[in-house]
């Protein structure tokens, strides 16, 4: 059975499944009780407008040509040790010299960028057309999907469904 707390980030720890955004008394996928200690929320903590995740790289120079050659995306600023792409309208990914920071990279250990595409056959096409190695095509939590890595190690997961 799951951990107790896992009703708290709205994935049941135990079998990973997406929980109901209603009060329960019990995991609805894997049948652990929810203790009860747990605060009720009548909605999100925080929302926002605008997301940007920020990879911090020891392998900043060729990280920064992959994301701009590599896979095409358009530079919304950039500096000596800091670019940010546009990933679309409301989300952006930040590439970082972890040398120029107090933050040290993580060479892409216990990260994920997943990116949901409109056509995933096509851009696995065209990725592999482009030299980038990528994983098959499988099923993960009830969608397909492929992973690709960039030079500093970071997954990048591409899904649709």
């Amino acid at each position: 059975m799951g951990d107790p707390a896992c009703y708290l980030s709205s994935v049941c720890i135990s079998c990973g499944r997406f929980l109901e955004a209603v009060p329960q008394s019990a995991c609805p996928h894997c049948g652990e009780p929810i203790s009860g200690n747990e605060p009720q929320r009548t909605g999100p903590v925080v929302t926002t407008d605008y997301v940007n995740t920020i990879l911090y790289c020891d392998a900043f120079t060729p990280t920064v040509d992959f994301y701009r050659r590599r896979l095409g995306l358009t530079v919304m600023f950039a500096n000596e040790w800091f670019v940010e792409f546009k990933l679309g309208d409301r989300a952006s990914v930040s590439i970082v010299d972890a040398g120029r920071t107090t933050i040290p990279a993580v060479a892409g250990r216990g990260m994920t960028l997943s990116l949901k595409v409109d056509d995933l056959d096509a851009v696995r096409t065209r990725l592999l057309e482009s030299g980038i190695e990528a994983t098959s095509t499988t099923q993960r939590f009830g969608s397909d999907v492929f992973d690709i890595h960039d030079p500093e190690g970071h997954r990048i997961e591409f899904w649709s469904g």
